[in-house]
């Protein structure tokens, strides 16, 4: 059950990294996809293509949907129709093509002719409204080449190498690609067996694991009547420096019986490679070989062989590998697949002619000899860290200095060291130094990758100590600020409360801390701050007197302060006595000098008096001419008054307001009218209320 798991962890990886991957189109206009079911491929007819030797496409690696699609003679878009500037240079007849993905949405084509020549073209996908174009076509790459080329990652997915073979001897070229610029001179690696010269094609295939670090490669002579074996060799590729070397060898095949053509395909894992080649005896064979082992060939397993063609090899994004063939010698749209080559031996379940992509003929025979090439590469998918940084801390004079990297994890390097800029230097990644003087220093750190030399600089500064004192912890009166002050020679601040001035002003009780630097130098300080309670006297809210009466009052601040002062009556004892209304404030200190106040309002409440008189004359000769009572101190007033059938002729609530002798603006007539008052005020200082009734005369 764990060793299930395990595959089902490693092919869900392949997947989610090689979304990029999902689209496939080849032979007369077929086509798989791997997007909605990974497990089987779904039959995708909307190709327009003819490949008859060459194909490639790009996914988009997020969502899988096609990006665009070539056979090397045509660039066609996500709508299976050619970019404007598609029509690329080669023959109708293209033996291989590759698109390597680039950035900014840029990306490259390789592509070969007959004549063992390599171009390469740049795809834009930003142009034509999102379907891309070609910008530019036809740049040659090499020439004399076997015409097979495969491509790698650059550490942390920098970029590709592009690999290639010279052909009739054994030099490797990998040209680096970064950001789809091409260095068009490439590291040379000798290694491995000479191919043919005689070959004009190189009938055989270059191919990569899924972590880009070994590369297989199976060629032979084109002559079918040559005594040349078919070989297949497997490489070491260091992706730093873009050099290959000989791993290991496979050249027993079947006993000596000659293989004349082939190709090769790794498992997900790495470990077993799978072998198709078609022998002068007229069989096709499908092997596995375990590549583990210190001799490959002794291990070879024979999965399947036939007079019917076994052909092209490649792995989909389920983990699968896949392979076209024949019936009766023609080529044939139905493919065959090993579900499982994880598994060693037959318990990879090989299942010949599984899968019908295209039943009907199309445009004449359908079928397919050669399936896409793709980057296989999907190592550092997920880990990529960018360009290091230096990762500095400065100390002061005396003390050591901390130096290191950021993003260092997948930092390739032959060698390394960093210069402290005062003539000392550390061959270790992460490492201390110490200074002996103050100053400014350039420091650098160098590293060596393939015989090229890659700095990081930068300048710090190495000063002395800071000197820092926010003073004793304290108590401060309620109310009051302070002000703390840090050293006024510092490079940086930083308080606990997120200030960075080189002071700030506290009126709350707490911890208050500061952290200063000095070229690389830190000192802090803590301070904590209490806060007295605030000082607490009551003269109460409100008093009254009468004046009128001469009535006195006493306001006492209470004894247990060491200073008063009264306003507005200058007064500096502890109780005053007032015999005025209007508002009183002290202000009051105790022994350690904290202050507290207090006020108070003195208001007049004198004892109410009210008196109706019993007639008016509103004659107009301005005596007597309005109707309203005599009082004092009313604190709430209400009159009604009626005529004798009791309707209501006058109301009102104030005392202000008294009545002019008239009814609806028309002139009441003399006649005895009844009045009836509830009003308030205070009677020994306390609030009562009165009601009354009586009659009044009205005289003209």
């Amino acid at each position: 059950m764990k060793k299930w798991l395990f595959i089902l962890l490693v092919n869900a990886y392949w997947v989610q990294a090689q979304n990029q991957n999902n689209n496939w189109f080849f032979g007369t206009y077929l086509g798989m996809n791997f997007s909605n079911n990974i497990m089987t491929p779904i039959p995708d007819n909307t190709s327009i293509m003819y490949s008859p030797a060459a194909s490639s496409s790009l996914s988009d690696n997020a969502t899988g949907n096609l990006l665009f699609y070539t056979n090397g003679t045509t660039v066609f878009n996500k709508a299976h129709t050619a970019m404007p500037n598609g029509q690329l240079k080669t023959s109708p007849y293209v033996s291989n093509c590759m698109v390597v993905k680039g950035s900014n949405k840029k990306h490259l084509i390789f592509y070969t002719n007959e004549n063992n020549i390599i171009y390469y073209a740049m795809v834009d996908m930003s142009l034509n409204n999102g379907f891309g174009d070609v910008v530019y076509k036809d740049s040659l790459l090499g020439t004399n080449m076997d015409l097979q080329f495969t491509a790698v990652r650059l550490p942390n997915n920098q970029g590709h190498w592009l690999v290639t073979h010279k052909k009739g001897d054994n030099r490797f070229f990998s040209y680096k690609i970064v950001d789809c610029t091409i260095n068009k001179t490439p590291v040379i690696s000798i290694a491995g067996q000479p191919t043919y010269s005689n070959t004009q094609y190189l009938y055989g295939k270059l191919t990569t694991n899924r972590r880009g670090d070994k590369l297989a490669y199976i060629f032979s002579n084109s002559d079918i009547n040559s005594a040349d074996p078919c070989i297949v060799q497997e490489f070491s590729i260091d992706k730093k420096c873009g050099t290959i070397t000989l791993s290991k060898s496979v050249f027993d095949f079947l006993g000596g019986i000659y293989a004349k053509s082939g190709y090769v395909c790794y498992d997900s894992s790495g470990r077993f490679l799978y072998v198709s080649y078609y022998t002068s005896s007229d069989l096709f064979f499908l092997c596995q070989y375990d590549m583990n082992t210190a001799n490959p060939s002794s291990s070879r397993v024979i999965i399947a062989n036939s007079h019917e063609s076994i052909g092209d090899l490649q792995i989909g994004s389920n983990g699968k590998i896949y392979l076209t063939g024949s019936e009766s010698r023609t080529f044939t749209s139905k493919i065959s697949v090993i579900n499982q080559p994880w598994l060693q031996g037959t318990n990879c379940d090989f299942k010949q002619n599984s899968i019908q992509l295209r039943k009907q003929p199309f445009l004449g025979s359908i079928g397919a000899e050669h399936f896409p090439n793709f980057v296989l590469d999907v190592s550092n998918q997920f880990q990529y860290t960018g360009t290091p940084q230096l990762n500095i801390t400065p100390n002061c004079v005396l003390t050591q200095s901390i130096f290191q990297l950021k993003d260092s994890t997948d930092l390739l390097y032959d060698s390394l060291f960093w210069d402290f800029g005062d003539n000392n230097t550390s061959k270790k990644i992460t490492t201390t130094h110490t200074y002996q003087t103050a100053g400014k220093f350039i420091v650098s750190f160098n590293w060596f990758v393939c015989n090229t030399k890659f700095s990081l600089v930068d300048t710090i500064k190495i000063g002395e100590k800071p000197t820092i004192n926010l003073g004793n912890d304290t108590t401060l009166c309620f109310g009051s600020k302070i002000t703390l002050t840090a050293t006024q020679n510092a490079d940086t601040y930083k308080w606990n409360t997120g200030d960075t001035s080189p002071y700030i002003q506290v009126n709350k009780p707490g911890k208050y801390s500061v952290k200063v630097s000095n070229g690389g130098c830190y000192n802090e300080d803590t301070i904590h701050i209490e806060y007295y309670p605030s000082l607490f006297t009551a003269l109460g809210d409100e008093y009254f007197i009468c004046d009128k009466e001469k009535e006195l009052v006493k306001l006492d601040a209470g004894e247990k302060f060491t200073h008063y002062k009264w306003t507005p009556t200058d007064d500096t004892t502890q109780w005053i006595i007032v015999g005025t209304v209007g508002e009183y404030f002290v202000v009051v200190k105790d022994f350690r000098g904290c202050d507290g106040s207090d006020g108070t309002l003195v208001k007049r409440k004198c004892p109410v008096s009210l008196y109706l008189p019993n007639a008016f004359t509103p004659n107009g000769d301005g005596l007597n001419d309005t109707y309203a009572p005599i009082a004092s101190d009313v604190e709430t007033f209400h009159m009604n008054i009626y005529n004798r059938w009791g309707e209501l002729v006058f109301t009102t609530n104030t005392m202000s307001k008294q009545w002019d002798g008239t009814v609806n603006a028309k002139l009441a007539q003399s006649d005895v009218y009844i009045y009836e008052v509830k009003y308030s005020g205070y009677i020994n200082k306390k609030i009562q209320h009165f009601e009354t009734k009586g009659n009044l005369t009205l005289l003209r």
